[in-house]
C-alpha cells in the first residue's frame, strides 16, 4: 500500500486541516478553562446584609486566580432559577425552616448551612423599649415597622414575615407595617428620625447614626444563613469555595 500521486499532492493540506484543528481544541480548552475559574455569586437581597461580603473577600484573597462575580439582584426564588439555568453558580439566602426542606426536596440541588440568624430591630437610640441591650417587643404596639419593598415581593404573604406577625401575635398586637422602596441606609436615617422600627436578620457592622441594631427579648425565631448550589455543577471554582465556605462555619 502507498500514498497516490494525488494523496502526496493532498498530504500538506491535512497538515494544515490538522493543525488548524488542534489550534481550534487548543483554544476551547482555554475558555473552559477560564470559565472553571469564574465563581458566578447570587446574593439575593435582605432585611439587612447576612455578611456574605466579608467571607467573599477572604475568598478572593485566599484564590486570587477565580474570579467572582457577584450578581445583587432577585429573590430567592429568581435564584433558585437562575443556579437551574446556569447562570449563577451559588447563592446566599436567609430560610425558614420550611423554605429549607423545600429545597432539600429537590434532589439535584444542595445547601450549606453556615449560621443561625436571630431577629434583630433597628431602633432609634434611646427609645423607651430597650431593656438591658434588647429590645421588648410588647412595648412596640404603636410603631410602625418598615419592610423594604423590593426585597419582600410578595410582601405580606411573605414567609419572614409573617413569622414577624406571628412574634407580635404573641406578645398581644398586630403589627403596623409599611412597604417602602429604599435602600436599607435610607431607612435606617427613617429610624433614626422616630418615623418607624426596622426589622433586620443580622447585626450589620454598618453603622447607623443615631440607630442600634439589638436583638429581640425572648429571642421569638431565627432562620438559617445558606449557601445554595446545583449538585451536578462540577466547576473547580465552586469546589473550591463550597470548601471555603464549610471550613469557615464549623470555626
Amino acid at each position: 500500500v502507498r500514498v497516490t500521486e494525488e494523496g502526496e499532492i493532498l498530504i500538506p493540506y491535512f497538515e494544515d486541516f490538522i493543525e488548524s484543528y488542534n489550534r481550534v481544541l487548543s483554544k476551547a480548552k482555554s475558555f473552559e478553562e477560564a470559565k472553571d475559574n469564574e465563581l458566578h455569586i447570587g446574593m439575593p437581597n435582605g432585611w439587612s446584609t447576612l455578611g456574605e461580603d466579608e467571607q467573599i473577600t477572604a475568598f478572593n484573597l485566599k484564590f486570587p486566580n477565580i474570579t467572582t462575580v457577584g450578581h445583587v439582584s432577585g429573590n430567592t426564588i429568581e435564584m433558585l432559577k437562575e443556579i437551574d439555568e446556569k447562570n449563577i453558580d451559588v447563592f446566599f439566602s436567609m430560610m425558614t425552616v420550611e423554605q429549607i426542606e423545600f429545597i432539600l426536596a429537590k434532589p439535584d440541588t444542595g445547601i450549606i448551612n453556615i449560621e443561625t440568624l436571630h431577629l434583630h430591630l433597628g431602633i432609634r437610640e434611646g427609645h423607651s423599649a430597650i431593656e438591658d441591650g434588647e429590645v421588648d417587643l410588647s412595648k412596640l404596639k404603636d410603631e410602625v415597622f418598615l419592610f423594604r419593598n423590593n426585597c419582600h415581593v410578595k410582601q405580606s404573604s411573605d414567609t419572614k414575615i409573617i413569622y414577624f406577625q406571628r412574634a407580635c401575635a404573641d406578645v398581644g398586637f398586630s403589627p403596623k407595617m409599611k412597604f417602602i422602596d429604599s435602600r436599607t441606609s435610607s431607612a435606617m436615617s427613617i429610624v433614626a428620625s422616630g418615623q418607624g422600627v426596622m426589622p433586620v436578620m443580622y447585626q450589620p457592622t454598618m453603622k447607623y447614626p443615631g440607630v442600634v441594631i439589638l436583638p429581640v427579648k425572648g429571642d421569638p425565631y431565627h432562620f438559617a444563613k445558606i449557601l445554595c448550589y446545583k449538585k451536578d455543577n462540577k466547576s473547580k471554582a465552586l469546589v473550591e469555595f463550597k470548601k471555603f465556605i464549610k471550613g469557615m462555619s464549623e470555626k
